[in-house]
């Protein structure tokens, strides 16, 4: 887990050098938040459509900065379908 933080936090702060420290802590957190809620109603059949799974295979390659784009719109379908503030908007 130590390893994803500091990859994701090194990939938010090459995009984003403006960032101070405290919003890229909240953002890497954000994100891991998001990802273990995702899998774990992946996991519990609460979900419909293309897995996060089955979203990095096919899109191997993208994985990174072009993987976002990806993610964010899995995050909004989160959003729409759970209403919850872990998937609000953030910077």
């Amino acid at each position: 887990m130590k390893r994803w933080r500091e990859v994701l936090a090194k990939n938010i702060y090459k995009n984003h050098p403006d960032m101070t420290e405290p919003q890229l802590k909240e953002n890497v957190q954000r994100i891991l938040d998001r990802i273990i809620f995702i899998r774990s109603c992946e996991d519990r059949g609460l979900t419909y459509g293309e897995t996060l799974q089955e979203m990095v295979l096919q899109r191997r390659d993208d994985i990174g900065t072009a993987f976002m784009p990806t993610l964010k719109s899995l995050f909004r379908r989160y959003d729409r379908d759970f209403d919850s503030e872990l998937f609000d908007e953030h910077y």
